[in-house]
């Protein structure tokens, strides 16, 4: 099996591949081209490609691992959910630290927080876990959907999956959903299966890496602050 169809040429890249953690497409909007030959390498020859949406470094030190040995990975950092910009980019700090490590390039478009607000009108007063955790996957799945397009890669996944607090079935629709819009395949893994959220913490401890305490959104921040409050009065 050569390279997917459609694929960039690797002549585009005069190393044949994008620098470890180097971000492509930094400054420009989703919505514009993220210049596939400068952020995905020349393919290895029989494996597949595959983008892997990261929610964040330690969920992501575990799902690399389980998908590093039969893909060719390029990571991609979207989560406009996180709106406190301060906190956004010291995740995302701890993901492009992450991938230098690992020689994987690492794909990160503007930070949108208004594109997160926009999505999720009008949900404000749902619980979390609910409609409105709904609305964010479908909007962080289509956007990594979208990328996988213009990277002429065939299949996209996330690392969200990997979180005990994440429901699979509503991120397998939402992904599934991305998938039938932009015609790319969505790899369907629960990665907390098989100790995979253990393993996480492991390999988060493992490399130092900074462990938040709550999803991203200010609700859910709002809840761990609540959490903390309580935990500290009792």
């Amino acid at each position: 099996m050569g390279a997917d169809a459609g694929a960039p040429s690797c002549g585009g890249d005069p190393m044949g591949r994008l620098a470890a953690g180097e971000e492509a497409g930094e400054g420009r909007p989703i919505g514009s081209p993220l210049q596939p030959d400068a952020a995905t390498r020349c393919p290895t020859e029989g494996r597949p490609r595959l983008v892997l949406h990261v929610c964040c470094a330690p969920c992501a030190t575990a799902a690399i691992e389980r998908l590093q040995a039969d893909h060719d990975l390029v990571l991609f950092w979207y989560n406009p959910n996180i709106t406190d910009r301060r906190e956004h980019e010291k995740r995302l700090q701890e993901a492009r630290r992450h991938a230098e490590r690992l020689g994987l390039p690492l794909v990160a478009p503007p930070h949108d927080p208004g594109a997160w607000r926009v999505a999720t009108r009008g949900l404000e007063a749902e619980p979390e876990g609910g409609l409105r955790c709904d609305a964010c996957f479908r909007l962080r799945l289509r956007a990594t959907a979208q990328a996988a397009r213009e990277f002429g890669m065939a299949q996209f996944t996330t690392t969200l999956s990997i979180s005990p607090h994440k429901s699979f079935k509503k991120i397998k629709a939402a992904g599934e959903a991305a998938a039938d819009e932009s015609g790319k395949g969505f790899l369907a893994l629960d990665l907390k299966k098989r100790a995979g959220f253990q393993r996480s913490r492991e390999l988060a401890a493992e490399h130092r890496l900074y462990r938040q305490d709550y999803c991203g959104c200010e609700f859910s921040r709002r809840e761990a602050q609540a959490r903390r409050a309580r935990s500290t009065r009792g």
